[in-house]
């Protein structure tokens, strides 16, 4: 029998993660990701990562940067980047919608609710870009969950999510931990390959 020690798990997990939210999010097809937050923070682990998981340019904004919405543009402007994960409301800091002059090809929004305001704004501007809903929590290594808005129809433009990573789950349970039913109140609980068990939020 072949004992898996701790680095070995550790590397395992992340190769799995990177595989399913490589899946998910269509993100073997960027070449240029933006590090936007923290290194210390798991926000940006899904650019982090998968930038090196797909052979992929990571470029690794500065605090001047991401806090100057001029000097922001440039970077992602001078660095063509096509991939970027960010909380909305960061995004809504250093972005407006009416006057930006490049915006990478795939906007990722974590770290808190998105607003159909902030979707239909965007789409408003280029329906060239394709966005996602991603959502953790941090205990299922990062985010299981996930939304790729449709384009096509602005009924979709309302903030959800609709798809779980392969080698998760996503359950609603009551307060006896049983499933709930059509409009019964229940809290969020995952199944993941990383996880000895259900967590639950």
């Amino acid at each position: 029998l072949h004992r898996v020690d701790r680095r070995q798990r550790q590397m395992c997990i992340r190769d799995r993660y990177c595989y399913s939210s490589s899946k998910a999010l269509s993100l073997n097809e960027n070449k240029h990701f933006a590090m936007t937050s923290t290194i210390a923070a798991d926000l940006g682990y899904t650019c982090l990562f998968n930038a090196l998981y797909n052979g992929a340019s990571l470029h690794i904004a500065t605090d001047e940067q991401v806090n100057d919405s001029e000097k922001f543009q440039l970077f992602l402007e001078q660095n063509d980047i096509d991939c970027i994960k960010i909380v909305p409301s960061h995004y809504l800091a250093l972005i407006d919608s009416d006057t930006w002059r490049y915006v990478p090809r795939k906007i990722i929004f974590g770290g808190e609710a998105v607003s159909s305001k902030l979707i239909k704004s965007i789409y408003k501007k280029s329906y060239e870009i394709d966005i996602y809903n991603h959502y953790g929590p941090t205990e299922s290594t990062v985010g299981v969950m996930y939304h790729h808005f449709d384009k096509v129809s602005k009924d979709e433009f309302i903030p959800k999510l609709t798809g779980v990573f392969e080698g998760s789950g996503a359950v609603i349970l009551n307060e006896f931990n049983e499933l709930c039913s059509v409009g019964q109140l229940g809290a969020v609980s995952y199944t993941h390959l990383t996880l000895p068990t259900i967590y639950s939020v």
